[in-house]
């Protein structure tokens, strides 16, 4: 079937010293940066409709990647036949290449999935493209170019495309604390791919300022530098998909990253035009002490004395309106964050600290599609299938909203979106230390995307854990009160914190568990996310907790 795609990936430097520091990193991790990019947003051949977003998102790469230090070769339309494309890599970039160069490859265009025997065989389009795939450029012969520049040390193919029978993908790498890593992982061969989806999904063409739901992300990414996850001031492809894949996610398309054959442990890198983070300096223009991007806490000399209740673990609160099922969770301390329990740890998630919390109500499960009918009277629900269903492609703000209402049938304003570190307490089981809430196999508590079948699940239909609290790994991840921030732990010094929220200066807001798109290694409690309050996602939706 034929599925249509746009290529996105793209970021531009922005100041001149970001340009002097371009040429440092070429000149210390590679000797020369070539790439070919492609563009083609109309097709002769009536069966591919014309395109809006190829060209302009071809231009928007090329533009960047000079900025880069990249040789740029670039096809648009016309240009863009089956033999100019194969001439370029063969006997253009394939003859020059070096064994400490890197080629990148981008295409934006249309893409094709032919099934044959049990096979399914994935193509690119070129603008001369006909009805007989033999016209198109398949990813075998795509891998034979590759071999033929196999002496360059990385090359990335960046192919924002729905089609099947592309490539064994592989999860993203985790980061690493390895001395000197930038160096190590571009010592190592790397043959690296990104694609925005599968067989039988679709990119989205439109999103944000002309460019594709997978284009926004990357621009996120890259050109803002959201994805220098460690603010070292690089972008390695780990962190590039890190931030890319959970955001371009949708009902629609799962992004997927994968190697190339000759694949050797390394990594692309991109110079983050971010640069690395300063540290937080205190304002003090009003003559007060305001700490920018810092955690707002409550914070003690003692350790925290925490709120006795009535209530014991496991009582039960049923919510009027929609009969939600709120599970009553003793306060406590605990450490928050990647243990040696939930390995391997992304920097993001560490370092384990000391938190202590008072006691509160959470949902038994998500917020499901009836409960939010009840209270909203619609369902934004991608997956409609029943009201047991979770509840998805809900913004924070809807959520917000949804919880205001109810706050409101109420009278009273003890309902919110539980913080951080309510949420990971309550799944990890009181702050035990398991891997994915309720122990440490995924298969029997999660639903992702080795046994979800590309879709949600009713809720609770899968093992609890020991608060007899579902799904808070897998099916759908859930939106905190918090604003979301990469070094949110490192910015907060403290040995005993009582009952923390960040709300710092950032956009986003933070997202937990796994989900029926995303790959295991989101499932572990500890995993967290962020994304922008306005945005949707058919693997996004919440739960809700009751405060004393």
């Amino acid at each position: 079937m034929k599925i249509r795609l746009i290529i996105a990936f793209i970021t531009m430097i922005l100041m001149c010293i970001v340009n002097s520091s371009n040429a440092q990193i070429s000149a210390e991790l590679y000797e020369n940066s070539y790439a070919l990019v492609i563009g083609i947003n109309i097709y002769p051949e009536p069966t591919f409709k014309n395109l809006k977003s190829a060209v302009p998102d071809a231009v928007s790469v090329a533009s960047f990647l000079k900025n880069q230090g990249f040789n740029i070769m670039i096809l648009l339309n016309e240009q863009a036949t089956r033999d100019r494309i194969i001439f370029q890599m063969q006997n253009n970039i394939a003859q020059q290449l070096k064994k400490n160069d890197r080629i990148l490859f981008f295409f934006a265009g249309h893409g094709f999935t032919e099934s044959i025997g049990k096979n399914d065989y994935g193509y690119i389009v070129p603008y001369n493209g006909n009805t007989s795939s033999a016209s198109y450029l398949s990813m075998e012969e795509l891998q034979a170019q590759s071999r033929k520049m196999g002496i360059a040390k990385h090359q990335l193919f960046i192919m924002d495309c729905c089609f099947g029978g592309l490539l064994a993908t592989r999860d993203i790498p985790g980061a690493t604390n390895i001395p000197n890593y930038i160096r190590d992982i571009t010592s190592r061969p790397a043959r690296q791919i990104l694609t925005a989806g599968g067989k039988n999904q679709r990119v989205v063409d439109t999103g944000s300022k002309n460019h594709s739901v997978f284009t926004s992300s990357l621009l996120e990414a890259l050109e803002q530098g959201m994805a220098d996850q460690n603010r070292d001031g690089y972008i390695t492809f780990s962190e590039m998909c890190s931030y890319v894949v959970p955001r371009a996610t949708n009902v629609f398309q799962t992004p997927g990253p994968g190697t190339l054959p000759g694949h050797g442990q390394g990594e692309f890198v991109f110079l983050s035009p971010a640069g690395a983070k300063q540290p937080v300096k205190l304002d003090r223009s009003n003559g007060s002490e305001t700490f920018r991007s810092e955690m707002i806490v409550e914070t003690q000399k003692k350790i925290p004395v925490i709120k006795e209740s009535t209530h014991k673990t496991g009582d039960i609160f049923k919510e009027p309106l929609t009969n939600m099922e709120f599970v009553w969770i003793s306060g406590g301390c605990f450490k928050m964050g990647c243990g040696e329990f939930a390995d391997p740890c992304e920097d993001i998630e560490k370092p384990v600290h000391d938190v202590c919390l008072d006691g509160f109500w959470i949902g038994k499960t998500e917020v499901t599609q009836g409960q939010w009918k009840t209270v909203m009277n619609d369902n934004p629900a991608a997956n409609d299938s029943g009201d047991t269903y979770p509840v998805e492609l809900i913004s924070w703000t809807q959520a917000v909203e949804f919880i205001d209402q109810l706050n409101q049938h109420e009278n009273k304003s003890f309902y919110a979106l539980p913080t951080e570190a309510q949420w990971e307490y309550a799944c990890r089981s009181q702050g035990k230390e398991e891997k994915y809430s309720g122990g440490n196999q995924a298969y029997p508590i999660a639903w992702f995307n080795k046994n979800s079948k590309n879709m949600t699940h009713p809720v609770a239909k899968k093992k609890p854990n020991h608060l007899n609290l579902f799904d808070m790994s897998g099916n759908v991840q859930e939106w905190c009160q918090d604003v979301y921030a990469f070094d949110v732990y490192k910015q907060t010094k403290r040995s005993q914190t009582k009952n923390p929220v960040y709300q710092g200066n950032e956009e986003g807001h933070v997202i937990r568990g796994g989900s029926w798109g995303l790959a295991q290694k989101y499932c572990r409690c500890v995993s967290r996310m962020g994304m922008q309050p306005e945005m949707q996602s058919g693997l996004v939706g919440f739960r809700v907790v009751k405060n004393e």
